[in-house]
């Protein structure tokens, strides 16, 4: 599919999209082309390091942990840039 098309609702919009998991659940990241780069990726190891400006964590289970506290399914985190973070489950 073309990037944008002449029956693009959001012309200006760069799009990432990974699925959730089970259940048809998708993520979907729109930022506005040539002012942000966006990257949608599943990650999982004892730590991530938030090197973007704007780092969002979603869970994909319910036995997700961030910093110790524990999360649930889709929740989410958002990461202060340059921070490192523990991950693990509960």
């Amino acid at each position: 599919m073309p990037e944008h098309s002449e029956h693009d609702r959001h012309p200006g919009a760069h799009r990432d999209q990974v699925a959730l998991g089970p259940g048809g659940v998708d993520l979907k990241v729109m930022t506005r082309r040539e002012s942000w780069a966006s990257a949608v990726e599943i990650f999982a190891g004892p730590q991530i390091a938030a090197d973007a400006d704007i780092t969002l964590l979603v869970a994909l289970d319910d036995h997700c942990g961030v910093d110790g506290i524990p999360r649930l399914r889709l929740d989410a985190a958002l990461l202060p840039a340059g921070s490192v973070t523990e991950l693990g489950g509960h």
